[in-house]
């Protein structure tokens, strides 16, 4: 979720890494959505700006959601070993 809609680099929101990053969005989730992202800091003004999920397409967006390419793999993995279990 690091691709920036607007014209805004890391160097542009001088961050120090103490800051808190709000993530505002409907609660779906689809391939290309742009959500809205929230930085507030000591050291920087609170910054509002789009953001474009970079989740691409319906097979990066299953690994998302089972939390990751491994974890999908096994789960797949498992489901299919018990259909066949005796």
């Amino acid at each position: 979720m690091r691709h920036y809609s607007q014209n805004v680099s890391v160097s542009d929101l001088q961050l120090t890494g103490n800051e808190t990053v709000h993530i505002d969005w409907d609660g779906g989730l689809s391939p290309g959505q742009v959500v809205t992202l929230m930085i507030r800091g000591s050291s920087i003004k609170q910054r509002i700006f789009s953001v474009i999920v970079r989740i691409d397409n319906g097979r990066e967006l299953k690994y998302f959601l089972s939390g990751g390419v491994l974890n999908y793999v096994t789960s797949h993995n498992v489901d299919r070993l018990n259909r066949y279990k005796i």
